[in-house]
């Protein structure tokens, strides 16, 4: 995984570089719309009154980054000596509600009080390109929303320390529209442009940003970008906290929503929540590691909550997550291969964690073919996925599949009764998905000899075939 972090709940998955600037944003699906697209970033930049600015990327800062532990929630510490300040980072995304949120805690350096202007950049490729898309300023809300079609996000936050902040007012009848929707009290963004990015030489707002100033441009179309900036005052001694989310849904009745639910429970709350909920969930198995060590302990449960990032709630397990492979193959590996997902379920199931096994064979079944047989991959929504293998091949039809992908899932589900014993679930999973597969591996054999007709092999760059009658 060449992402430095990466955050998710099993609807939506970020990916974060080594800056901390976010590079890959999928939902609804873990692994599928990536809204960041391949080689962009959503950049992250600070200015302090009488320092100048600085962007987190530009070389002048310390950054360590980790995770909390036991948790898929982010802590990192970026030290900046020019502007005389440190934050301490965590991100996460709540476990239920599909909101991300980036919680800075800022302290001065050297004893004095300061000025301090937090600018997040957001530069979407929405459904994985950059047309059609709006962003426009919401002044009711405070926030800046990204749209197109049916994909929403509601970008918003608040501190315990502003300066000043920027808050619109409603006409009447608008405001009747959304009657319910308040903010708790919550001093929110302090300034905001949206403008165009990547589209006739113009790189994006965030330049915008580094004289300090936003410009308050409250909407474009086309190929759009935003920034949004958190006016705050540090204290000389103290820290002080800025909190910034994205509220991702399908409707913009539905992000405002989540903003609301967001601020009625507190940005604090649902941190905790999201803390509590990893931990609780990756010791719910009870494991003796003997006399292995407390780095060994981390490593185990860190790997469980990695896998457990890459596997979306529809029941796909991801191979990867991050796009920088588009880079060399116009392709990612952000597909469910079944022979992979079988394995990943052979060691979830060992390690106590059936129940994503479970949604993976579910997912099974329902992209089997008619014949019983599994293709090369599968997106997370259970469409076929991109492949080289040929379905005519040396003048002759074939099959373009891996066997062992349709062998391998039958070898997971007896595995997962094994260690479940859920008769229930087997008798289900015999109708819908093993009586089929196992009928297509009896027939998919040379009469003769008995044995496997040629298909690709397990690693993706040879055919192996068996001896034909007259060999």
């Amino acid at each position: 995984m060449p992402r430095s972090l990466a955050i998710g709940n099993g609807n939506l998955y970020a990916g974060f570089d080594e800056h901390c600037q976010m590079r890959d944003l999928y939902y609804p699906f873990v692994g599928l719309e990536d809204h960041s697209t391949f080689g962009k970033v959503h950049r992250l930049g600070v200015f302090v009154e009488g320092r100048g600015f600085s962007w987190v990327s530009d070389g002048s800062w310390q950054i360590t980054q980790a995770y909390r532990l036991e948790t898929l929630v982010t802590q990192s510490t970026l030290t900046n000596d020019r502007l005389g300040i440190a934050i301490t980072l965590e991100d996460c995304v709540h476990p239920v509600h599909n909101i991300l949120l980036r919680k800075f805690k800022i302290h001065s350096l050297d004893g004095a009080e300061k000025h301090v202007r937090l600018f997040q950049h957001h530069d979407f490729y929405i459904y994985g390109d950059k047309q059609k898309d709006t962003a426009f300023y919401e002044p009711y809300t405070n926030s800046v929303i990204h749209y197109r079609q049916t994909r929403y996000f509601l970008i918003g936050g608040e501190t315990n320390n502003p300066q000043e902040c920027f808050i619109g007012h409603a006409v009447d009848a608008y405001a009747s529209v959304l009657h319910s929707m308040k903010r708790v009290n919550s001093c929110g963004i302090s300034s905001f442009t949206v403008g165009k990015s990547n589209y006739r030489g113009l790189e994006g707002t965030w330049r915008d940003a580094e004289d300090g100033e936003l410009s308050h441009n409250p909407i474009e179309q086309g190929s759009v970008d935003s920034t949004i900036a958190i006016h705050a005052i540090v204290p000389a001694t103290g820290e002080t906290e800025i909190v910034t989310w994205i509220c991702m849904g399908k409707s913009l009745d539905e992000v405002v929503r989540l903003q609301q639910l967001l601020l009625e429970e507190t940005p604090e709350r649902l941190q905790r929540n999201c803390n509590n909920y990893w931990r609780s969930w990756v010791n719910k198995t009870p494991v003796d590691f003997g006399s292995l060590g407390p780095d060994i302990a981390d490593l185990y449960k860190r790997s469980l909550l990695l896998i457990r990032l890459h596997a979306d709630n529809h029941g796909g397990i991801l191979a990867a997550a991050d796009s920088d492979i588009m880079a060399y193959n116009r392709d990612t590996y952000t597909y469910v291969w079944p022979r992979d997902g079988a394995f990943v379920s052979l060691a979830l199931d060992k390690a106590g964690f059936g129940e994503i096994s479970r949604r993976f064979f579910e997912f099974c079944a329902r992209v089997q073919t008619a014949d019983g047989y599994m293709l090369h991959k599968y997106n997370p929504d259970g469409s076929v996925g991109s492949s080289w293998h040929p379905w005519f091949r040396d003048g002759e039809a074939q099959l373009p599949i891996q066997e062992d992908e349709t062998a391998l899932v039958l070898h997971a589900i007896a595995n997962h009764f094994a260690c479940n014993q859920d008769f229930e679930f087997l008798q289900e999973i015999y109708e819908k998905f093993v009586k089929q597969a196992a009928q297509f591996l009896c027939n998919f054999r040379e009469e003769q000899t008995k044995l496997p007709l040629q298909s690709y092999d397990p690693w993706d760059c040879l055919l192996y075939t068996s001896p034909s009658p007259r060999d």
